[in-house]
């Protein structure tokens, strides 16, 4: 492309008319030949006589065709980089190495962001090991022109050390040495502020390899000088990142922190102290609150190898005033709901100070309260947010028995600090929003953990606090629909009672509130709407028989009508989410109502003319319209509503089958939205239990399989979607039987076996958990195939089968090896609670694979019990770890298998 500078220019164009054009020649070039494409951008990058915004738009664009946003995302821009010729490999490479060295500053920044990129690819497949060297060979040839020129490779040891972190590439303790040399160049005093800045990310990112070097006093002691001289840097973005750095060490080096924490007490303290730099404050007392929280996990575990020094405890009392008296005061002003508090040295002070609670545990409580105390009712309003706050963190940690007195005597104070109203002509009201909003969350954390501790009278006053409180501000009400879902939660043990507390006017009348505050007009604010109906749902939950008719008649008839109105455009569904709400409020209530919807008239009918399906009907109709409506955002959720239907219904679901089995088959083939795919199959599933046997359901077969197979043999099929249609395949056959689905059974066992036999990198947690699903679902499918099939259709797959419990097998012995090196005394059911193994074998794969090795020996007998008999030797790990196994449904799992084997 003889244009691609005036191009890359083009796309950062304010007029839509120059830019839409460049940008669509970009994704052409880049569909048509992505590695002509990407060539071309490394050309653009490595040429100085280019301008510089051409060749920084460039490295983005490089950056952003190699970086995937999703799973499925990444594994394509992998393939392309795999599939790309070895010497362009090498091109963009050599290039982006030599940008880092000899462009300026902006356009190295970004070239270190494409090593990166190529790095995620290239380290796994030792396809660089080169890198570190190179990139050290970058540092000299840049330090050697000008120091400040040194950003880019500085960037480029971060973001290397960073990806060999993340696919575990080894690095050397030579190269180590060669990092950090490099890195303390760049943290020297004489440095300019963005050499600082990117030497300190750099040196955050290799801490993690520079274990020898944190072990040897003399170089950690060299390493902690040069974080702690950083802290004391002229330019407040460099310190901000050596506190940032700090906070790593602890991380990793908790142990080696001991003769540095007077210093660390004093930097960290300073800076907190210093406002005029929020963001270095902030990291500064970050520090402390990950020191609370490693305090806290060191002491839980109790590992005598891994012992808590108590630095914590040591300075608990000038830390606890220096976050309740000053870092819980630094509110500016009262916030807007898109002013977040999570980025500001007041919402650092919050996550602090809950986390110092939990490691302090009842030794905080003195300084909590005495501040609660002496402040709650404070002119200045930080003092009454931050004493409310204290009270709230307390709460959190502490036992209904330690805190009920202290609740109870506050009890009258904090509610009045929760409304705009006096409650006693004595006491002022409450006329700032964020102190409400806080007295409504400490409210919701007594409803939630500390109720029983409450007097009746203060229990009769808080309900009364919490319904006026719904008719607030937004920034109020939806802490006060939280105060309800967790005031509901405290009756869970007495739902489906015929009555329980809830019951009557209390029921009735907080329902209508939380409905009311759903549908007001400001409700897309502070997520009141959501968090009303979220609340609304956890009311139906803990309802009790005694309130069906307020459920039914009320409450899913008011939603129906709601979704009703949205549909034919007489409500404005601010949020695009009310419609996702409201189907789970349909959802809960068919849930609840079970067969008692069925009693039920529809709104308007005479008392004794209901009909047995007129709510359902009722209900379908407008799940049917949710999902013709195309803008909606509910259709997961509205295919969730017509599976509870199914259950209710049973086999007079074919009455909807016509209008329902088109909009299914649309949902398996939405594959982009993977919540929409996975409630589809789950409706085929619930389908296929309620029309069991009937022959509309043979009808479907066809078409269902072959929606199940084209998804599972598609690429943009996204993992968490593959599990419910592997599961799908045994719900099916179960359902139809196994004459109708015989012509379906080789297939459907070809699938499943090769799911359960797919290659992940199971040493990554993430891809340990997919391979268990997986494995699990199909499985779970292979045993409901099995259920009275004929032998001879088994014959082809016997050796599969065999084939995969000797997998299954060995991947246990293995386990057990593993553990066994590290600890003679592990025995095989200990693996069950094990969590740091490479790859843990699922308990249910396990028992699945026992229960069709039974299976299939009980239905084709000596064919396959002989092989098995003379080789028990390759799958005694399999069957020793179930019957040692403390899961009795394993042990009988072991002892089905045996026994049908040795027949």
């Amino acid at each position: 492309m003889d244009n691609l500078t005036q191009i890359l220019l083009a796309t950062q164009e304010n007029d839509v008319n120059v830019r839409g054009p460049a940008e669509k020649s970009l994704a052409d070039f880049e569909q048509n030949n992505f590695p002509q494409y990407l060539v071309e951008l490394a050309k653009e990058l490595g040429n100085d006589g280019k301008p510089e915004n051409s060749r920084t738009i460039a490295a983005l664009q490089m950056k952003r065709i190699l970086t995937g946003n999703d799973d499925l995302s990444a594994r394509r821009k992998h393939e392309q980089w795999s599939a790309l010729a070895p010497e362009a490999k090498a091109m963009v490479k050599q290039i982006i190495l030599q940008v880092l060295a000899t462009a300026t500053v902006n356009v190295a920044k970004q070239a270190a962001q494409v090593v990166e990129a190529v790095a995620k690819f290239e380290l796994p497949a030792d396809a660089w090991n080169e890198l570190p060297a190179q990139l050290v060979q970058a540092f000299d040839q840049a330090h050697s022109r000008d120091a400040s020129q040194i950003v880019g490779p500085l960037l480029g040891l971060g973001y290397f050390s960073s990806v060999a972190v993340d696919v575990g590439f080894g690095v050397g303790e030579d190269a180590i040495n060669q990092l950090l040399s490099k890195i303390s160049v760049g943290m020297s005093a004489q440095m300019p502020k963005d050499v600082q800045v990117a030497a300190t990310e750099a040196l955050s990112d290799t801490l993690d390899f520079a274990k020898h070097n944190m072990e040897n006093e003399q170089e950690r002691r060299v390493i902690m000088e040069m974080i702690l001289r950083m802290t004391q840097s002229p330019h407040p973005e460099a310190r901000e990142h050596a506190f940032q750095c700090l906070t790593t060490v602890l991380e990793l080096y908790y142990d080696h922190l001991k003769e540095h924490m007077q210093e660390i007490w004093e930097r960290t303290t300073e800076a907190i102290r210093n406002v005029d730099e929020e963001s270095v404050a902030q990291q500064a007392l970050n520090f402390w609150s990950e020191m609370a929280y490693e305090e806290t996990e060191r002491k839980r575990e109790n590992d005598p190898g891994s012992p808590c020094y108590d630095f914590v405890v040591t300075v608990q009392e000038p830390l606890c005033k220096l976050v309740l008296d000053f870092c819980l005061l630094q509110q500016d002003e009262e916030p807007d709901e898109d002013e977040s508090s999570e980025n500001t040295l007041y919402g650092a002070a919050e996550h602090c100070f809950v986390n110092l609670c939990t490691c302090l545990g009842p030794s905080i409580r003195q300084y909590a309260m005495q501040f609660t105390s002496q402040n709650i009712v404070n002119p200045d309003w930080r003092r009454r947010q931050a004493a409310i706050f204290a009270f709230g963190a307390v709460l959190r940690d502490a036992s209904s028995s330690d805190m009920s007195s202290a609740i109870n005597e506050i009890m009258v104070t904090l509610l009045q600090r929760m409304l705009p109203t006096s409650m006693n002509t004595n006491q002022e009201p409450e006329p700032v929003a964020t102190v409400r909003e806080t007295a409504a969350w400490a409210v919701s954390l007594i409803c939630s953990s500390h109720i029983a501790g409450v007097t009746s009278d203060n229990v009769r006053l808080m309900v009364g606090t919490i319904f006026d409180a719904l008719n607030d501000k937004p920034r109020v009400a939806h802490m006060a629909a939280a105060a309800v879902y967790a005031f509901a939660g405290a009756f869970q043990d007495q739902a489906n009672q015929q009555t329980n507390a809830l019951s009557g006017d209390m029921m009735q009348k907080f329902g209508r509130a939380l409905w009311d505050a759903a549908r007001r007009q400001d409700s897309h604010q502070w997520q009141l709407m959501e968090d009303a109906y979220e609340a609304l749902m956890r009311l139906i939950e803990v309802s009790a028989k005694d309130m069906r008719d307020f459920v039914g008649r009320v409450l899913l008839h008011t939603s129906l009508v709601r979704l009703g109105e949205i549909r034919d455009g007489k409500v404005h569904d601010q949020t695009g989410f009310q419609e996702v709400e409201l189907c789970g409020v349909v959802s809960m209530c068919i849930v609840k109502l079970e067969d008692y919807l069925l009693q039920l008239p529809v709104a308007g009918a005479a008392q004794g003319e209901a009909s047995p399906h007129a709510v359902p009907d009722e209900i379908m109709k407008t799940m049917i319209a949710v999902l013709n409506r195309p803008g909606s955002n509910a259709h997961a959720d509205a295919l969730g509503a017509i599976g509870e239907v199914t259950r209710i219904v049973g086999p007079s679901f074919t009455r909807y089958l016509e209008a329902v089995v088109p909009l299914v088959f649309r949902g398996l083939q939405t594959r982009e939205n993977s919540q929409v795919c996975i409630a589809a199959v789950r409706l085929c599933a619930d389908v296929c239990t309620a029309l069991k046997d009937q022959p509309q359901l043979v009808q479907l077969t066809p078409q269902l399989m072959q929606y199940v197979y084209d998804n599972l043999g598609s690429d943009d099929l996204q993992s968490e979607v593959k599990p419910p249609h592997l599961t799908i395949l045994g719900d099916i056959a179960d359902a139809v039987g196994p004459k109708n689905f015989q012509p379906y059974f080789p297939t459907a066992m070809h699938t499943a076996i090769s799911a359960c036999n797919v290659s992940l990198d199971v040493t990554e947690a993430e891809f340990a958990d997919d391979l268990n699903n997986l494995r699990e679902a199909a499985l779970e499918a292979m045993e409901l195939m099995l259920l009275d099939v004929d032998a001879t259709a088994l014959h082809p797959f016997l050796e599969q089968i065999y084939n995969l419990a000797c997998s299954v097998s060995l991947e246990l012995r293995d386990a057990r090896n593993y553990y066994q090196n590290k600890d003679p005394s592990i025995i095989p059911p200990d693996l069950a609670s094990l969590t740091d193994i490479p790859y843990k074998v699922a308990d249910p794969v396990v028992k699945s694979v026992l229960n069709i090795l039974g299976d299939v020996a009980k239905t084709v007998g000596q064919p396959f019990r002989e092989p098995l008999r003379n080789n028990m030797n390759n799958i005694a790990p399999l069957v020793q770890y179930a019957k040692q196994h403390p899961n009795q449904d394993l042990v009988e799992a072991a002892d089905y298998a045996a026994k049908q084997i040795s027949a």
